[in-house]
């Protein structure tokens, strides 16, 4: 009798554990084991993932770093050329880039080409070619399909002589509406041909 009473409070009370409470505890093990082995899945997939971002990233400042040495190169070649470079945005009205010439062809300095805005810009054309210049953009906006378009214009030098030059617009961008939104304005140097020098 001894022996199947302590049977009975085996079943009942293993270590201070109703058989109810163990089997509670066991099926909760196998829950965190599940658990854990879907972690350790998921921790696979994140792993990849950080792999495959970290590769993109990598890709990515590379070809940023390309893009920024190319934009260089092209810098370098425009400040070289005996030509006046200018890139404006025409819905905000003012100068985004401009190559160095301007102050070997026409003297003016990068302070005061910084303070311009296309508004101001235009006080650098003779009066008389204004008209030209609201005629260039009128004929770009209502044309969507006409992206370049040239003239003569004189320029306004810093010691106030006037220096003409064949300017040429070239449509970098368009907004949704097809209006201009950038544009690359090359201007040559034409003094010499127009007076016989």
């Amino acid at each position: 009798m001894k022996k199947n009473r302590s049977i009975n409070a085996l079943e009942l009370n293993i270590n201070g554990y109703e058989f109810g409470q163990l089997h509670d505890v066991v099926s909760n093990i196998g829950l965190l084991r599940q658990n854990y082995d879907m972690l350790k899945v998921e921790n696979r997939r994140n792993e990849r993932t950080i792999r495959a971002l970290k590769k993109t990233c990598y890709e990515q400042t590379e070809r940023n770093t390309w893009h920024l040495q190319y934009i260089s190169f092209l810098e370098n070649i425009l400040n070289n050329l005996n030509v006046l470079v200018s890139v404006k945005d025409c819905q905000n009205r003012n100068l985004l880039w401009y190559n160095s010439n301007f102050n070997q062809m026409l003297g003016y300095r990068h302070r005061e080409l910084q303070d311009f805005s296309t508004e101001s810009a235009s006080s650098l054309y003779h009066p008389d070619d204004c008209k030209k210049l609201l005629s260039r953009s009128k004929i770009l906006n209502s044309n969507k399909l006409l992206n370049q378009y040239s003239c003569i214009v004189r320029l306004r030098h810093i010691n106030g002589h006037w220096v003409m030059f064949n300017s040429q617009w070239v449509v970098l961008k368009r907004s949704e509406s097809g209006q201009l939104s950038h544009v690359l304005e090359i201007m040559t140097d034409i003094s010499s041909f127009e007076y016989g020098n």
